[in-house]
């Protein structure tokens, strides 16, 4: 009889000692760590929280012009994108982004917006109009050709 009181309170302690082995009190778990709003470096999230609003959460427009606008895209370079969204375009309810221009988005949360925006909304748009001219094409895989900076954005000065 003893034996057996003995064989249960070690499995009871055992039992009592296996179930506090997970991660310490007070410590999250692996995996559950939020990401801070400036270190967030994923497109969807950046985009539906920043530009969906106003640019529809496609791409294709809302209160704003529509991102993925292939004569959008042809028009505005690389250079014009990332200066609207950082600093905003003037005369327009696009406000800037950008830290250092009163925005809450670092330099990398807007590359990755720059680069994305043509990079998906082009790719989407000649998968649905393969009619496209060649030029509209060229200009979404190279970034853009235009240096007059005059198109959808208003008039959006990308020599500085």
């Amino acid at each position: 009889m003893n034996a057996v009181r003995h064989i249960c309170v070690c499995a009871a302690l055992a039992a009592l000692l296996a179930s506090g082995c997970g991660a310490p009190h007070g410590q999250p778990n692996k995996g559950s760590e939020v990401v801070a709003p400036n270190e967030v470096l994923e497109f969807r999230t950046l985009y539906a929280d920043n530009c969906a609003g106003c640019h529809g959460a496609d791409g294709r427009g809302g209160a704003a012009i529509a991102l993925a606008n292939p004569v959008y895209l042809a028009i505005a370079d690389d250079a014009a994108i990332r200066k609207a969204v950082a600093n905003g375009v003037p005369g327009t309810a696009m406000p800037a982004f950008a830290t250092s221009a009163g925005g809450l988005l670092t330099d990398a949360q807007i590359d990755v917006l720059t680069n994305d925006i043509r990079a998906r909304f082009c790719r989407k748009r000649r998968r649905e109009r393969r009619t496209l001219d060649q030029i509209k094409r060229n200009n979404c895989r190279n970034g853009g050709s235009s240096d007059s900076g005059v198109g959808m954005m208003g008039n959006v000065d990308t020599k500085n």
